[in-house]
């Protein structure tokens, strides 16, 4: 585990010096931080539970929530995660995170923090279904860019065959192909359509001819 030391280190490079509101939260990251495990983005807010500080490190999305003889723990590892939102009005920003089971909405004054730590998630979320690789930042450019290679054209003989084929069906000793796109001309009978009904006549006896 992280020392407190490192754990106040850390902060200090996040900007996260939190005096009276989050001071309970960061005093226990010292007790939750793994061995290389790096806090990228601390912010405190509240969510359902009160108040509490959100922590993004380089492994997982802690919630940290310290009360007294209480301590409320969301560790949330980034391939747990299935969906992140971030929405802001006003003064007060939020972030959705959804796990299979629920979402956890966290709420804070702190915009920028808070839209930092959701673009981390982010792109952590991404990296966890990529088999944990970054993807290259010119990927899209490099897949969506690729020239498409050119199909073979059919000639006009083939074409002429396929056609006769699929109109004239086995006529000519050749199986019937249907044209893509196109109704064969070996349709289905429908049993819903309307069949004319056959004509009755009335039969007489022989003698009447």
């Amino acid at each position: 585990m992280a020392t407190g030391k490192q754990v106040e280190e850390q902060l200090e490079q996040v900007a996260c010096n939190y005096a009276f509101w989050g001071s309970t939260e960061t005093a226990q990251l010292c007790n939750l931080l793994m061995d290389n495990e790096r806090i990228a983005v601390a912010v405190n807010g509240y969510y359902e539970g009160g108040f509490g500080l959100l922590v993004a490190t380089n492994f997982r999305v802690l919630l940290v929530d310290k009360k007294p003889f209480v301590l409320n723990l969301e560790d949330l590892r980034y391939d747990m995660i299935t969906e992140v939102t971030f929405g802001a009005r006003l003064i007060i920003a939020t972030v959705h995170i959804s796990i299979p089971t629920r979402t956890i909405y966290f709420s804070s004054w702190s915009m920028d923090k808070l839209h930092k730590a959701t673009k981390y998630i982010q792109q952590h979320v991404m990296d966890a279904r990529n088999g944990g690789h970054t993807l290259p930042t010119d990927w899209f450019k490099q897949n969506l860019e690729r020239p498409v290679a050119p199909q073979p054209l059919m000639s006009v003989s083939g074409v002429a065959k396929l056609a006769r084929s699929a109109l004239k069906g086995s006529g000519h000793g050749e199986e019937a192909v249907p044209l893509i796109g196109h109704q064969s001309a070996n349709r289905a009978i429908n049993p819903f359509a309307k069949i004319p009904s056959l004509e009755r006549r009335r039969k007489y006896p022989a003698f009447y001819n």
